[in-house]
Order: structure tokens, then C-alpha cells, then sequence
């Protein structure tokens, strides 16, 4: 309080002067008005001091994670797909896939400090009239990550996993707007624990988590490329609007991501707006990425290598499934690393009277392949811009309609959107 002592100084001083001022004979009847004056001046210090400090605001202290850093800029549209296309939405739900629970593992691994069971309320009501979206909680609040999500159920918000090894007994499911995400990839490391049946690592719940889910900065962790049923790392299917940023999906023992379909009513219903930005596909048996039904979605700056250990298809595969309903069209492939594949690295595969059509693969760089660096196979109108093609097995072949060349750039949509920053933390 050091700035407050020059107002003392000046109060004190003057009633010495005052007291000095006057006789010996008027002192004992002044007395009184002394004492006066110096209450006076002490209750109105006492009052400015109460001004200044209710005045005094603390600022919000730095992201001490430094989760901020991944964002590129502010200001991306809330859907966090790509910026082209119908944006289709999803058909009628299928049956609940039924709930499910996680542990941490016996370690106590991925355990943080206790918080608050409850959200952090907002004022902001929900978009369909219900209650409005929670803040973000810490799953090491709950008994288990899938606990934490299911807390947020018909609600919305954000589940923080903190940094550690978590292992979960069965396939996490996410609900309709939620972000579920960790410290960073390799920091927060989700894995099935040991004696857990195989399955997918991480999904949507196919009842209700149709749209608006947000998964980043977190590993899902295989049990490696020859181990048991042949399952993926994370699972999307008959759903839009979903970002992925920087989650890495390893040592699966079939894809690192999977994005593919549910039957209503007879009809497959896939993806639509997607985006995976800055994920990393490794080891995993079959391939990084998988894209069977579904369109604009968006692959941007990831990186996958060492894929198609146990199945040779390609890194990333735009692969209709099922034949002839399959349809895989109006996506985008952009800035990618490929590299070191037991097979093609980019595939764009249709068979069977499936439709593959005017897709996207601009700047990536595609090296060190067994198979083919490009593989693009009766697919319609498929345009490529600016790759990178050396040491594959071969480097590319276009289907006869593909577009190749800088004169079609503009279909790259550069500059691609900014990214979301993280919520805050709880």
C-alpha cells in the first residue's frame, strides 16, 4: 500500500500546524474540535482506501498448460467443418448403443487434484430451449471418464482428461456438444485396459451424439497391429459437425480413424462436416485413415507413417463401404505428411458402382511408400494440386477424369479456417 502513505502525510502535518497555531489558553477549548477534525480526516482516508481497492480488478491468470497454443486463430465458424459443401445432416436415430463406464487404471495413473463434481453453469441457455451448456469439468472428479461425459448428457460443455496413462474397460461414447479433451497428444494417453473386451477406443454414441462433438489434444493408444478383434482408435459414423485437433491414434489393430456409417431404414448414413486437423496415425494394422461414407470432411496438416502392418490398403483411404450404396464425395485432403506406408499412401478407391467424385488432395507430401504414392481408381473428377511425390513405389495414377495440375488450385479452398482454441480449463 505504499501509494496511500503520501495521503496520511498530508492529513497529519496539518493538524500539527493546527495545534501549534494555537495558545496556551485556547488549547484545552480547541481540544475538542482537534479530535474532530482528526476523525474527519481519518474517516475520509478510510473511505478513498475503500474507493481505490473495490477499484482494483485481478487479471485471469495465463493457460498454466499452455493448451491456448494450438489454436492458429480466433473466430472459425462453432460447426468446426470444412467451409464447403450442403452440409447435409443425419437421418433418423438407430437404437441406443447403451451406456458405458471407465476406471482409471490401479496405478492411479491420470488421477488429478479433486474438483467440484458440478459444471461451471452458463447464463447462455441451451440452442433447443433446454438447459443451458456447462462449463468444463475434470474427469478425475468422477469415477470415470465416461461418468464425466455422461454428466454432460442432453446438457453440453467440455471433459478435461489430465495429463497421464488412463485405462478404461470399455469404448468411451461422446453425446451431442462436447469436447472431450486432454494436456496434450502423448500427454493425456487413453487405452483399454487390460482385460477389456476389443472394440473401438473412442466413439459417438449412435443415439446421441449426432452432432457437435469436439475430441483434441490426446493419444488413443492401441493394443498394437496383430491383437485380438481388429477394432479402430476412434470410430465416427452417422454424424456432422465434429472437430478433431491434434489427437493421435496408434498401434491399432485395424484404422486410427474411421469414419463411417449407420443404416436407417435401409439407407447407410455417414459423415458430413468433419475435420481432423494436426492428427497423427501410426502402427496401426490396417490404415491411419479411413473415409467410407460420408462428405466434406477435411484432413488438414496431419501426419501418418508405418500404417498397413497387418493389411495392405493405404494411409489414408477414401474407400466406399458398402458396395453399391457407398458414396464418398466433396472432400478435402490438404497438407498432410505421408510417409513410410507398407502400401499406398493416398487412396481413392471406387468399385462396384460405388461413387468417389470430386474430392480434394492439395500440398501433401507423399514419400517413402511401398505402394503407390497416388492411387486414384474409377473415381469421377477428383482433382490434385501441388503434392509432393518421391521414393514411392510409384508415384501416382490418376483416374482418366482426374484434374491435375496449379490451374485448379482454386478447388483447394486456401487459406484453410482457423481453429477453435480449447475451452478453459476447470
Amino acid at each position: 500500500m505504499r501509494r496511500l502513505r503520501p495521503a496520511a502525510d498530508v492529513v497529519e502535518p496539518a493538524f500539527r500546524l493546527r495545534a501549534r497555531a494555537l495558545g496556551s489558553d485556547d488549547r484545552d477549548r480547541d481540544a475538542g474540535r482537534i479530535v474532530v477534525s482528526v476523525q474527519m480526516h481519518t474517516t475520509i482516508l478510510r473511505a478513498a482506501i475503500a474507493t481505490m481497492i473495490a477499484g482494483c480488478s485481478v487479471a485471469a491468470p495465463r493457460d498454466p498448460l499452455g493448451l491456448g497454443t494450438l489454436a492458429s486463430a480466433a473466430g472459425e465458424s462453432g460447426d468446426g467443418g470444412a467451409d464447403e459443401g450442403d452440409g447435409g445432416g443425419t437421418g433418423a436415430s438407430a437404437a441406443a448403443d447403451g451406456s458405458t463406464t471407465a476406471s482409471l487404471d490401479d496405478a492411479g495413473e491420470g488421477s488429478s487434484a479433486a474438483a467440484d463434481d458440478g459444471a461451471v453453469g452458463s447464463d447462455t441457455a441451451g440452442s433447443d430451449g433446454g438447459p443451458p451448456p456447462q462449463g468444463t469439468v475434470d474427469a478425475g472428479a468422477f469415477a470415470s471418464i465416461q461418468d464425466a461425459i455422461d454428466s454432460l448428457e442432453g446438457i453440453g460443455g467440455a471433459v478435461y482428461v489430465p495429463a497421464g496413462q488412463w485405462s478404461v474397460p470399455e469404448k468411451l461414447r461422446v453425446h451431442s456438444g462436447i469436447t472431450l479433451f486432454g494436456a496434450g497428444m502423448d500427454v493425456t494417453v487413453i487405452r483399454l485396459a487390460d482385460g477389456a473386451p476389443d472394440d473401438d477406443l473412442l466413439s459417438n454414441d449412435s443415439s446421441s451424439g449426432l452432432q457437435d462433438i469436439v475430441v483434441r489434444d490426446l493419444t488413443l493408444q492401441g493394443r498394437g497391429a496383430g491383437a485380438g478383434d481388429c477394432r479402430h482408435g476412434l470410430k465416427l459414423a452417422k454424424v456432422e459437425r465434429v472437430t478433431v485437433i491434434a489427437v493421435a491414434a496408434r498401434d491399432h489393430c485395424a484404422d486410427g480413424f474411421y469414419l463411417g456409417y449407420k443404416h436407417v431404414d435401409g439407407v447407410p448414413i455417414g459423415v458430413a462436416d468433419i475435420r481432423l486437423s494436426g492428427i497423427v496415425a501410426t502402427g496401426n494394422g490396417r490404415n491411419g485413415l479411413s473415409l467410407v461414407q460420408g462428405h466434406d470432411v477435411l484432413v488438414d496438416g496431419g501426419s501418418f507413417s508405418g500404417n498397413n502392418v497387418g493389411e495392405l490398403v493405404s494411409a489414408i483411404d477414401l474407400e466406399p463401404d458398402p458396395y453399391p450404396d457407398g458414396n464418398v464425395s466433396g472432400n478435402r485432403i490438404i497438407g498432410n505428411t505421408i510417409s513410410d506406408n507398407a502400401n499406398n499412401g493416398l487412396q481413392l478407391w471406387a468399385d462396384g458402382g460405388a461413387i468417389v467424385a470430386d474430392n480434394v488432395a492439395c500440398n501433401n507430401t507423399i514419400t517413402g511408400n511401398a505402394g503407390t504414392g497416388i492411387s486414384d481408381h474409377q473415381a469421377d473428377d477428383d482433382v490434385f494440386v501441388g503434392n509432393v511425390l518421391a521414393g514411392n513405389g510409384a508415384q501416382a495414377d490418376y483416374d482418366g477424369s482426374a484434374h491435375v495440375g496449379d490451374a485448379f488450385a482454386e478447388a483447394c479452398g486456401l487459406p484453410l479456417p482457423g481453429l477453435p482454441p480449447p475451452p478453459p480449463l476447470p
